[in-house]
């Protein structure tokens, strides 16, 4: 199996297993951001980032409820790796070993989630990633 090596950030319960998800990039989540909830041009250095993380709370939870009826157990998971943050929409779970390929969505709720993402601006592939403390 093959994945991309992050290092979680948050839900340490969660270090040492594999998971499934579409990645979430930067640009991708910027202007699904700027849809849903545009920052006021006026605001500039601290207060100008603020919301930009407060913002990214919103699109993360955006997801996560446009995807919930095709899948429920979404889960959003921020790691780093290759000197860059990663942020996940996570649709399974493993403990490490080998994957367990019948938990991955079947062809047609794959289908679903893929057009989901890809209306809302994301258009990578989902795949593994291999979490690392």
């Amino acid at each position: 199996m093959t994945g991309t090596r992050i290092r979680l950030l948050r839900s340490a319960s969660l270090k040492g297993s594999v998971f499934f998800g579409f990645p979430l990039p930067d640009k991708a989540s910027f202007e699904c951001g700027e849809r849903l909830e545009p920052i006021d041009p006026a605001l500039s250095g601290t207060d100008r980032q603020d919301e930009i993380n407060r913002r990214e709370y919103t699109i993360n939870k955006h997801l996560r409820k446009l995807c919930a009826p095709v899948w429920p157990d979404t889960m959003v998971l921020v790691g780093w790796g290759n000197r860059r943050a990663h942020i996940v929409l996570g649709l399974v779970a493993c403990s490490t070993g080998p994957p367990d390929e019948e938990l991955l969505p079947k062809e047609e709720e794959m289908r679903k989630l893929k057009e989901i993402m890809a209306e809302e601006g994301f258009t990578e592939e989902p795949r593994w990633f291999l979490s690392y403390c």
